[in-house]
């Protein structure tokens, strides 16, 4: 049986919606890089989100941000960080 799709959950985001994002939560950066479609959060249905985050990492490849309250993982082009 072949590997089920990534589910990306947010990619590119309006102002508006990033704005909305924020009133719900602290979290959200003010400029979100998924705002000029420079971020995501995936999920791979096949593979635990730690183990997502791990080889993320190991790239030492842009910023990657696990959501501890989810199963995604945030990936993006920024200087290399982890939260």
């Amino acid at each position: 049986m072949p590997a089920r799709a990534p589910r990306p959950t947010s990619g590119y985001r309006s102002p508006e919606t990033n704005q909305a994002l924020r009133r719900a939560s602290r979290k959200v950066a003010r400029n979100s890089f998924h705002m000029d479609g420079m971020a995501i959060d995936v999920a791979l249905p096949d593979r635990h989100f730690r183990d997502i985050y791990r080889a993320a990492v190991d790239m030492q490849r842009g910023g990657v941000g696990i959501y501890r309250r989810t199963t995604y993982v945030h990936l993006d082009v920024d200087p290399v960080r982890t939260w």
